[in-house]
């Protein structure tokens, strides 16, 4: 294998690494967020009763 490609896959390995960091954190994000709009919408239907 040469250099250059050797040095392609070794950048793109790293990058998607780095991307799939910042998803897991976009991702726990995401939960973290919905969690809260389930907390409040419960929280409106049992005022509801």
């Amino acid at each position: 294998m040469s250099l250059n490609k050797k040095t392609l896959i070794e950048e793109l390995k790293k990058g998607y690494e780095e991307m799939a960091e910042i998803n897991a954190a976009l991702a726990e994000e995401g939960v973290a967020a919905d969690n809260e709009a389930l907390e409040r919408c419960e929280e409106k239907l049992t005022e509801c009763d």
